[in-house]
């Protein structure tokens, strides 16, 4: 899974061919996560699917995503 966050540009392009993870949910996780995307959308959250997250796929289960605040480092 690792092969995601590599910059080595032949990995890139394997890895644009490869099939997306949400494309093995089962049912009621592929329902979960799409309400999930749905009410951060009705929030007005500006959101992104990332299929190249791959961090903690080994301990987590259920809907997992990233969140960042814009230019957060200014406030550092």
């Amino acid at each position: 899974m690792r092969i995601f966050d590599s910059k080595i540009p032949e990995d890139i392009e394997i890895c644009l061919k490869a099939p997306k993870i949400y494309d093995f949910l089962n049912p009621k996780s592929k329902q979960n996560f799409e309400e999930t995307f749905e009410t951060l959308i009705k929030l007005n959250v500006p959101v992104v699917k990332n299929h190249k997250i791959v961090r903690g796929l080994d301990y987590y289960n259920g809907v997992c995503f990233e969140a960042f605040i814009e230019n957060d480092r200014e406030r550092q």
